[in-house]
């Protein structure tokens, strides 16, 4: 019995806010962001959360690309304010408005 993996559904991790629990969740793959997308989205749904299931189901069924899916995802995620961190090649990048330095102290303070 051979067992295959299914390595073409990966992409590079997303990193969000779950919408229900608020833990930091890591997306690595199509079928995680379409269960994220399907089980875990708060009630208020939009276009783009819409978009994001369809560009999913879509390339589970290999009619469109993993990156199209990733993508879709990452659009929908920050629409919806859970959008953590994504990883592009070898820089992390953060969404707007989330520090990546610790705030500086103000002089004179210890």
């Amino acid at each position: 019995m051979h067992l295959v993996l299914m390595e073409t559904n990966f992409f590079t991790h997303v990193t969000i806010k779950s919408p229900r629990s608020g833990r930091i969740l890591i997306v690595r793959n199509v079928q995680d962001a379409l269960a994220v997308l399907t089980q875990s989205w708060s009630r208020r749904q939009s276009e783009k959360h819409a978009a994001a299931c369809q560009a999913c189901r879509d390339a589970l069924g290999d009619t469109r690309s993993v990156d199209e899916a990733r993508a879709a995802f990452v659009e929908a995620s920050r629409e919806a304010g859970i959008y953590v961190t994504e990883r592009t090649g070898s820089l992390l990048g953060t969404a707007p408005g989330i520090p990546t330095e610790p705030p500086e102290k103000p002089a004179g303070t210890a």
